[in-house]
């Protein structure tokens, strides 16, 4: 039986679930806030499955919601610190290859990766 709140407001509800979802994972909550409003919340679980997957040695997974300063555009920027190896290069291909193939455009350009080395 659905709750009276759930009748009276049924859009909410997939967007309440949805922010559930993403909540455990250490997602700031303008971030989380950013993904729900724009049904980003499989694909940047996508994307840092694939950082983890891709990239062998990360020290610090970051995320963050970005601005851009001349034209108000917003973005997740997905910040990796790693460092300077060898398989840097491999690894950042393999990523990149598995993001363009698993998340569709405009999905992907509001997911951006951004690195530092130690």
């Amino acid at each position: 039986m659905s709750s009276p709140e759930a009748i009276a407001n049924p859009i909410e509800l997939p967007l309440v679930l949805k922010r559930a979802k993403i909540q455990g994972i250490g997602i700031p909550p303008e971030v989380q806030q950013f993904c729900v409003e724009n049904n980003l919340s499989e694909a940047l679980s996508l994307a840092q499955k694939f950082v983890k997957h891709c990239f062998s040695e990360i020290q610090a997974l970051k995320l963050r919601l970005v601005v851009g300063p001349e034209d108000d555009e917003k973005w997740v920027e997905i910040n990796i610190i790693v460092p300077d190896t060898a398989n840097f290069l491999t690894e950042y291909n393999n990523y990149t290859r598995l993001l363009v193939a698993e998340i569709p455009w405009p999905e992907r350009n509001m997911l951006r990766f951004n690195f530092s080395f130690v």
